[in-house]
């Protein structure tokens, strides 16, 4: 019961859900590419048709007895939908008549309910509020979307459905959500007595009171307080009800009450009292929240790290800044882009880079990475130093953003050794004879790195290192090499290079052998050759259109040229669907 009472409240506490996230990239998306922006390649992902021929053949497949075949359509039309093909709209009345059909099987129906929903067919919202009525299995999936729309008979339907003693749970939790999501007043107070009977089911006491809160803000301080006084696990439902009945009140009273709350043992009792005084009253909360900082829950450290640092006091900065080594990765990046707002406020900028100063100075590679950020954000340069020690951290994590900081920073300084980290990586990337070597996880998103911050900083001392790395190679991987020609281009520009317009054609051509160059290691080809305003490739450069590779071609010959760049619109592409024409 306690499990699923845990799991009902994070469903109901928004912002609570700090999943740990998984290593399968552990660099921080915030750690950018120079070649992803420089030139900015638009978004050019296939869009998925749904020719004339493809309808008349869907359509005649709903039309036909088979179970499986009207179900696998009635998929396809709301795969196809999510997916962003247009003109669906000509299926809904087929549709509609397929769940209205008498003794029609369920598994059509729910099919078919879907799709429609997935269209947005608000003009079947009458039959399909019908068979909600008639089928739970339906009901989840058409109630939501009627009061998306705002369905002005769902409303009356799940009022009806409040007052009624014998219902389905599931089926009062979407009334519950329903009434919800369409603000009707009408039923708050039922809603509160939902909330505040103690022998009810705890997941439609929890919905209920989340509901109510977002229809009364007012003048329930009084009727809640009896659930207080139980401290005990036995009490747990009741202090989350009223924690949530309470959520949008505003006052003395109720902050008195969020008080208590607020120092509950039970993290997810603490964690809604704190969200509503880091949104009402943060001074009031602060004294609590400098408690709170050190509880063991995740969601409760990052709303008391919030609270302190909404009041943008000094005091606080050196404690919140001792969470950017938080053993919860979105408590210490929510501290990270706290600090960096903060330092906005000239009074605390000092104070901030201290404090991120003292984490990168430390041995935490959570620290070190986090402080890097607000180093950056700062333009501190006094941390070059440390950064490039950085660069040999055995973290990924630490290495990867220590040399994104120095690219970032333009850290001319610190360029013999940038120069000296790259060649060794190269070297053990690329052994005497070009064999691949086994280089340690994550240095070639460092080499990346290290080759964008020396074409943006022009380094001529890089280029014969970068050039080996223009050549298909199985190592490093593709898009380290993609940045090295990217980078190469930057030195080289505006000034032709015969040898390099040569191997970037050659990688631009690729497409044509088997296995094809990677489309990245192209596309950085085509730019380069762009930069360099290499006028003799323009035979090769016109020869690709369409797609990422197309449009930097279309960019390159811009440079080269002055040609304006075309309208690149997004690939039009026939789907491996369910059903399609054999021709």
């Amino acid at each position: 019961m306690l499990q699923r009472l845990l799991l009902i409240l994070s469903l109901l506490t928004a912002g609570a859900d700090l999943r740990i996230v998984p290593a399968v990239d552990r660099i921080d998306p915030e750690v950018d590419s120079a070649l992803e922006q420089d030139p900015c390649i638009p978004n050019l992902d296939p869009v998925p048709v749904v020719s004339e021929r493809l309808k008349s053949l869907w359509l005649e497949a709903l039309a036909q007895p088979e179970i499986d075949v009207k179900r696998l359509v009635a998929a396809s039309i709301a795969r196809a939908q999510r997916a962003g093909a247009t003109g669906l709209a000509d299926f809904i009345p087929a549709l509609t008549a397929e769940v209205d059909r008498p003794a029609q099987h369920r598994l059509v129906q729910l099919a078919c309910a879907q799709a429609l929903v997935d269209l947005d067919a608000r003009q079947s919202a009458a039959i399909l509020r019908t068979h909600a009525v008639r089928s739970l299995e339906i009901a989840l999936v058409v109630e939501p979307a009627l009061a998306l729309w705002d369905d002005a008979p769902a409303r009356e339907m799940w009022l009806a459905r409040l007052q009624e003693r014998d219902v389905r749970i599931r089926r009062l939790l979407l009334a519950i959500d329903g009434l919800a999501a369409v603000r009707d007043r009408r039923a708050a107070e039922r809603l509160i007595e939902l909330a505040l009977e103690r022998s009810g089911p705890p997941d439609v006491r929890l919905r209920a009171a989340a509901a109510a809160a977002r229809l009364r803000d007012s003048g329930l301080e009084q009727r809640v307080r009896p659930l207080l006084s139980d401290t005990s696990r036995a009490g747990l439902t009741g202090r989350l009800v009223a924690a949530s009945l309470l959520a949008r009140h505003h006052g003395p009273a109720a902050q008195a009450l969020w008080l208590d709350l607020a120092a509950d043992d039970e993290p997810a009792v603490a964690a809604i009292a704190l969200q509503s005084l880091l949104e009402t009253a943060p001074d009031v909360a602060r004294p609590l929240a400098l408690q709170a900082v050190r509880r063991d829950d995740p969601h409760v450290r990052k709303l008391a790290a919030a609270i302190l640092i909404a009041g943008a006091a000094a005091e606080h900065i050196v404690l919140v800044g001792t969470l950017l080594d938080d053993v919860h990765p979105e408590v210490r990046r929510f501290v990270r882009r706290a600090l960096i707002r903060a330092a906005g406020e000239p009074l605390l900028a000092e104070l901030v880079s201290d404090a991120a100063m003292r984490q990168l100075s430390g041995e935490s590679w959570r620290g070190q990475e986090q402080a890097i950020f607000v180093i950056v954000a700062q333009n501190h340069r006094p941390a070059i130093p440390r950064l490039v020690e950085l660069m040999e951290s055995e973290r990924l994590e630490v290495l990867v953003t220590a040399a994104w900081a120095l690219r970032r920073l333009k850290a001319r300084e610190a360029l013999p050794q940038m120069l000296a980290r790259a060649q060794h990586i190269t070297d053990l990337y690329l052994a005497q004879g070009g064999l691949p070597v086994v280089a340690p996880p994550g240095f070639d998103r460092q080499l990346g790195q290290l080759f964008e911050a020396f074409g943006e900083m022009k380094c001529p001392e890089a280029d014969t290192m970068m050039r080996r790395h223009i050549r298909r190679n199985p190592s490093p991987p593709p898009y380290t090499r993609a940045r090295a020609i990217w980078a190469l281009g930057h030195l080289h520009a505006e000034a032709p290079n015969a040898d390099l317009s040569t191997q970037f054609s050659e990688r631009l051509a690729d497409a044509e052998i088997a296995p094809p160059e990677f489309e990245i290691v192209r596309q950085a080809a085509a730019v380069s050759l762009g930069r360099m305003k290499a006028e003799v490739e323009l035979p090769v450069l016109r020869r690709y259109d369409g797609g990422p590779v197309g449009y930097a071609c279309q960019w390159a010959i811009h440079q080269i040229t002055g040609e304006p760049i075309p309208e690149i619109e997004p690939l039009r592409q026939e789907t491996t669907w369910f059903l399609t024409p054999l021709d």
